[in-house]
């Protein structure tokens, strides 16, 4: 009995699921625990129980989002299309085989899998790069804030000093005013 439409997986789509496993192990091969410290300095000396669920969740997040996008896309399908599509065509057109040597998806050679080329940049010290320039914009935003309450403090110390000299002022003139209501009435006071 041959597999449900839905369930074949044609060479083509094997052989991106191939490519996908191997860039992952590729990547958590990155994954020292000298690196992982050097991220995370807060924790214990030995990190390798840290560092297994890290690689297992992350293994699992990457292969999760890998199928959405295949079932999203619907690229199974069209994988499989493809590859009827060749084989039919090669059934058809027997002249064709150079253009056929080169489509047929048994024959595919994935160079990268067993050399593939070197990441430009290690993924955590990307990933920590990215972390110093969001720290660096958001110790600019603080700077910038600082300046700015620094600035309405100085406004508001200006303010409350200057009310302060009116209080001042204003007491000694109502001090003023007191003392020569009160020699008034001690003139009148004395005269009687």
């Amino acid at each position: 009995m041959e597999p449900l439409a839905t369930d074949y997986e044609g060479v083509r789509m094997r052989k991106l699921r191939e490519t996908l496993l191997f860039m992952i192990n590729k990547t958590l091969g990155t994954l020292t625990q000298a690196k992982f410290k050097e991220i995370f300095k807060s924790l214990p000396e030995d990190v390798s129980p840290l560092l297994n669920q890290l690689r297992n969740d992350f293994q699992k997040n990457v292969e999760e989002e890998f199928e959405e996008i295949v079932k999203e896309n619907d690229l199974k399908s069209k994988f499989n299309h493809l590859d009827d599509l060749i084989l039919q065509y090669s059934k058809n057109n027997q002249s064709s085989a150079n253009v056929l040597d080169v489509l047929n998806a048994e024959d595919i050679q994935i160079d990268g899998i067993d050399h593939l080329p070197e990441l430009k940049e290690d993924p955590f010290e990307s990933e920590k790069r990215l972390r110093i320039t969001v720290k660096k914009e958001k110790m600019k935003e603080l700077e910038q804030r600082l300046n700015e309450l620094e600035q309405e403090n100085e406004e508001l110390t200006s303010q409350i000093s200057k009310q302060q000299q009116e209080k001042k002022e204003m007491a000694s003139q109502i001090m003023e005013k007191i003392s020569s209501i009160h020699h008034v009435y001690e003139t009148v006071v004395n005269e009687k």
